[in-house]
């Protein structure tokens, strides 16, 4: 009643979604390769930096936001040997705050240079020692450095009473998700975080305004490569444990969380060089570990890559890479050169060799409020789910007819032409004559599934099941109601049933981070999605009979089912059955995360409720 093992030995259909989705991606990012090295001049490079960054904003949602009063407040102090150590509170956006640890050295004298050092996944964010230790460093060594907690971590977590969305990468990819569905990188909100805490060291008097430098690892890596490239007044970068190359991260099975994960980036040519030669010829300066997630060698080509943009400038020793042979972090080598690359470029004086760790502080200390959390210690604070809906009211569009909205987000249309399917191996099911079927819905791809024959007419009921023609044993009383009124197919798109692509990473299959979420996020930086692929197989195995077709859809499938049935009208019936009945609710943070929908701008222009009109 179901296919076996490589489709009854005519295919083998395991990887073929990761796959198609791993050529989609390098062939994009090939041809855009292609075109850069084409590039011979300043001149020729401008032109198509300035490229770049306009579709890197439009692929992150813009940093259009309003520049509200940052309204500072300086909650206490703590006096060290060297310097000081302020605990900020600023807001970003109206009310929504950002908790933060102004070192201030002592005795500067004229104005002194700044560092903003952003956090990367530590739940201790500013508190954690590793951090703690690159900003006292710093300020032993004169800068002024103010350490800021990234929204989800340290005194900013998102939800911190949410017991189901954890603290980081979690939170950051499931609000990540409802960013994505209204044409938004979650990042942008962590940027417009950095661009004011620019704006707020250019209101103290003692800094040099002229001078301002950002670093951070990992996930703070990742946050000091988009702000180095988008915001002009930041000079001088160091950015840890992130850069690599996109061509030796794709098949590796890691999946990253919402903020790394830019749309369409393969086609624009945005590669993790991008994130430096986008800021040419700005200094930087790039650290690895060997024994990294992150892969050295794909480090080691950007850096290569960067360096021939920088010499057309005359450049290339503004781009530098220091490598140290341990597990992902920032370790004292790393952090060393670190401060030894801001003393060069922005110090007149020598770096200065001092022990941090004896100037370690406890998190308790540190805290810039006094329940550890804005959200309890701020009635009034905005919580990133009400900057995020806000803008989804804004931005949703309902005045056009609706196809001519799906239109926009799915180009998808009917081909025409043979399905070329193959249908083997008939069975009796309960007296009912069944089908083997399986067809190329695109090229190296397949899709199928099980065809029932049933009472003589002209009606075909399909069925989408959460596991497709794996369930036909659980859903035979289903199948056999469809019977009664004429043919069924149980029909699975790519990835799912008998064409389930094999587990990719160690992750639980269709969780946070799990192969689903992996393949949906390469596939949105391929510029598509994996509902579109859903949709395109739909579609195509309309073909496999020519008999009206109404559809009956479960849970997860029920989306792409309503999608075809508002395209096609072959289909005169869509029935789902516990499946997402709004955008709303995801826009609003308040449903659970569903990575098989991770749609650029789906949800500002059409909500599911008109799909089931």
């Amino acid at each position: 009643m179901k296919f076996n093992p490589y489709l009854d030995s005519f295919r083998n259909t395991e990887d073929e979604l990761s796959q198609f989705v791993y050529e989609l991606c390098e062939n994009k990012l090939e041809i855009a390769e292609k075109k850069q090295k084409e590039i011979t001049s300043v001149l020729e490079w401008e032109e198509y930096k300035k490229e770049l960054k306009e579709k890197l904003l439009y692929s992150i949602g813009g940093l259009d936001f309003i520049k509200t009063s940052l309204n500072p407040v300086v909650t206490g102090t703590l006096n060290k040997k060297d310097y000081e150590i302020r605990k900020v509170v600023f807001q970003s956006h109206h009310n929504f705050y950002v908790t933060g640890n102004l070192y201030v050295p002592n005795n500067i004298k004229g104005k002194a240079a700044a560092i903003i050092f952003v956090c990367g996944h530590s739940k201790l964010s500013k508190a954690e020692p590793k951090y703690q230790l690159a900003a006292i460093e710093l300020a032993i060594n004169g800068f002024v450095v103010f350490i800021i907690d990234p929204p989800g971590q340290g005194e900013t977590e998102i939800n911190p009473h949410n017991k189901e969305i954890k603290w980081g990468t979690q939170e950051h990819s499931y609000y990540g998700l409802a960013c994505t569905l209204m044409g938004r990188n979650i990042i942008s909100y962590f940027i417009w975080n950095i661009i004011r805490a620019v704006d707020y060291l250019e209101t103290l008097a003692f800094v040099d305004h002229k001078k301002i430098g950002i670093s951070g690892n990992s996930g703070g890596g990742t946050q000091s490569s988009y702000a180095f490239c988008l915001e002009d007044r930041i000079k001088v970068a160091a950015i840890g444990c992130y850069i690599t190359g996109r061509k030796q991260y794709l098949r590796l099975g890691h999946a990253h969380d919402s903020e790394q994960n830019i749309y369409n980036c393969m086609e624009m040519g945005f590669d993790y060089s991008e994130f430096i030669t986008a800021a040419s010829p700005k200094p930087v300066m790039v650290l690895s570990q060997q024994y990294d997630f992150f892969p050295i060698e794909g480090a080691i080509e950007s850096v290569k890559k960067a360096k021939r943009i920088y010499s057309l400038y005359g450049k290339e020793e503004n781009v530098t890479h220091v490598i140290d042979k341990q597990v992902h972090g920032l370790s004292d080598i790393l952090r060393n050169n670190l401060v030894k690359w801001f003393v060069k470029h922005f110090k007149d004086d020598n770096y200065v060799s001092r022990d941090p760790y004896p100037y370690l502080e406890t998190t308790l200390n540190l805290q810039c409020t006094g329940t550890g959390q804005i959200i309890d210690e701020y009635p009034n604070s905005v919580r990133l789910e009400n900057l995020i809906y806000k803008e989804y009211l804004y931005k949703k569009e309902r005045k056009t007819p609706l196809l001519e909205r799906i239109n926009k987000v799915f180009p998808i249309s009917q081909k025409e032409g043979l399905l070329l399917e193959r249908r083997l191996h008939s069975f009796n099911f309960k007296g009912y004559k069944g089908e083997k079927v399986f067809y190329l819905t695109e090229n190296k791809v397949t899709a199928g599934g099980i065809y029932f024959y049933g009472k003589k007419s002209n009606e075909c009921t399909y069925l989408l099941f959460e596991d497709g023609s794996n369930e036909i044993k659980l859903q035979t009383d289903k199948i056999l109601k469809g019977l009664q009124k004429g043919d069924v197919f149980v029909i699975d798109t790519r990835g799912m049933g008998a064409f389930k692509n094999k587990a990719i990473n160690e992750t639980v299959y269709y969780s946070f981070f799990g192969t689903i979420n992996k393949l949906a996020n390469d596939a949105l930086m391929g510029g598509t999605s994996y509902l579109a692929m859903q949709l395109h197989d739909l579609l195509t195995g309309l073909k496999v009979t020519e008999k009206n077709i109404s559809i009956i859809a479960y849970g997860k499938q029920t989306l792409v089912a309503l999608l075809a049935g508002k395209i096609s009208t072959q289909i005169t019936k869509v029935v789902t059955v516990n499946g997402i009945t709004s955008f709303e609710q995801i826009m609003k943070c308040n449903y659970e995360f569903v990575p098989e929908i991770e749609v650029f701008n789906m949800a500002a222009y059409f909500d599911v409720e008109e799909l089931m009109i």
